[in-house]
């Protein structure tokens, strides 16, 4: 039964099967939307066999369970308990060797065995589970019972999942990382947030242990390190062993629920298609599979490119948008060169929206947080606002013209310097700029209306006085 997974109700059952050799799970409350995700996972291409005692509750949750397994399983029994509550109970009376041999008849037969015998303690007359229409009812949804989510640091990185930690070179992200990494294992403060104490096997694929050793004496400061952090400085490719090689280490070390890969670029595998944005996402998103398949979560270190976004700051990760699209939470470290200041900036399906001030302390390499970097981010916008030649440009016109100047824009291009750009593009970046023309100029703006040559014309008018600021 090398391919079988075989389904128990009792504890004691998956006990009794494991001393026999047989892999086994127990029937958990199929109820919960997160136990069936679990085990749809693990039933993926096998063979399942589920045990069924007397008990007509019992009956009903493998019912339930089977169908739910239609999807994935290679293929799907049921075994019959006909006088016993549990397959211990029948080992008490039949004998080990009495259940081991009846579990290798049903692994040998092709189909259902039917027994003759009248006092027969098994029967495997076949139960049908009907197939369910895909999905769940809204309704179904909002009564499910959910556990919450939970997390490595709190607010910040879940426990199970795919994350990604990235920044420009040599701005600090590996000490970052391995800062996470001496935090969760001894469970300590994060960043100022509280941590889930776990195991951390951490892949420092750019450094030799002579590095690894000077950065954590720099950080650990005289204290010892904690007994959860193993580290590693060679790792196989995602598509050559890497899994084995972390599943390794879980089974030897089942406590570790953090994986660190530093960094992504070491660990990428062969390119299967000439789509970029594909391969990305093929590979990203077989990361992730493999994070939420073993309840762990596996955090990824990647550059960033030079240029900052103009609208979104993650689309200065390096590769395709596929790279952010398929992982669960992403964090970016924004540090210009030279300075000891950062912005750590954190998005993610389960995470909230947040960014934190932070500073490099070099008497010991620790990033430590300063407080929300709302009012950073906002005198940056402000000043990128203002140095914007489109806003002087609009500023300039609506002055000149009794605070209204109307035209197309090829004659907003035409009227100024600095404003070197397509229509089409310019069209594109009045909108985007819209709401801060009128936050913190007054300036509306509108498109013309009647004829098509008037719709094709912006409209600025300003309804309120100008007054120029300083930033300092």
């Amino acid at each position: 039964m090398d391919n079988s997974l075989i389904f128990a109700e009792a504890a004691q059952d998956v006990y009794l099967l494991g001393t026999l050799g047989f892999r086994a799970v127990q029937t958990l409350d199929w109820t919960h939307a997160d136990v069936q995700a679990q085990f749809c996972h693990k039933a993926k291409g096998r063979d399942c066999l589920f045990l069924v005692c007397s008990e007509e509750g019992g009956h009903e949750m493998t019912r339930m369970a089977g169908g739910k397994l239609w999807e994935t399983a290679k293929s799907i029994r049921f075994l019959h308990l006909e006088r016993y509550c549990s397959l211990s109970d029948a080992a008490r009376r039949e004998g080990n060797e009495g259940v081991a041999a009846l579990l290798a008849l049903v692994a040998a037969s092709d189909g259902w065995i039917e027994s003759e015998e009248a006092g027969a303690w098994y029967a495997t007359a076949k139960v049908e589970v009907p197939r369910a229409a895909p999905g769940h009812s809204a309704a179904d949804i909002l009564n499910m019972d959910l556990a919450p989510i939970e997390y490595l640091v709190a607010d910040i990185l879940p426990t199970t999942g795919l994350a990604l930690l990235t920044g420009a070179p040599k701005r600090g992200k590996s000490w970052l990382a391995l800062l996470l990494a001496l935090r969760v294992a001894g469970g300590a403060p994060f960043l100022g947030r509280e941590t889930k104490r776990t195991g951390v096997l951490y892949f420092a694929l750019e450094d030799g242990y002579r590095r690894l050793k000077a950065r954590l004496l720099k950080l650990l400061d005289g204290q010892a390190p904690p007994a959860g952090l193993r580290l590693d400085i060679e790792a196989d490719r995602s598509d050559a062993g890497l899994f084995d090689k972390i599943k390794l280490c879980t089974e030897k070390e089942p406590d570790t629920g953090l994986i660190i890969i530093d960094t992504l670029q070491k660990i990428r595998g062969s390119r299967t298609s000439s789509n970029e944005y594909a391969n990305d996402y093929a590979e990203i998103g077989k990361i992730k599979g493999f994070a939420d398949g073993q309840g762990i979560c596996i955090l990824l270190i990647h550059h960033n490119r030079k240029m900052r976004g103009a609208d979104d700051v993650f689309e200065m990760i390096s590769g395709t948008n596929a790279i952010l699209g398929a992982a669960d939470t992403a964090l970016l470290i924004e540090r210009e060169e030279d300075s000891d200041s950062a912005i750590l900036h954190i998005t993610g399906r389960d995470a909230p929206e947040q960014a934190l001030c932070m500073d490099f302390r070099k008497e010991n390499c620790e990033w430590r947080v300063t407080g929300s970097a709302a009012e950073r981010i906002e005198r940056r916008k402000r000043a990128e606002y203002e140095a914007n030649p489109l806003v002087q440009l609009i500023r300039r016109l609506t002055a000149q013209n009794n605070a209204r100047w109307e035209g197309t824009s090829s004659d907003l291009i035409a009227a100024g310097e600095g404003v070197d750009m397509s229509p089409e593009k310019l069209t594109s970046k009045l909108a985007k700029l819209d709401a801060d023309l009128l936050r913190f100029d007054g300036i509306q703006h509108a498109r013309g209306t009647g004829s098509t040559t008037d719709k094709r014309k912006h409209v600025f008018t300003r309804t309120c006085l100008y007054i120029p600021i300083q930033l300092s």
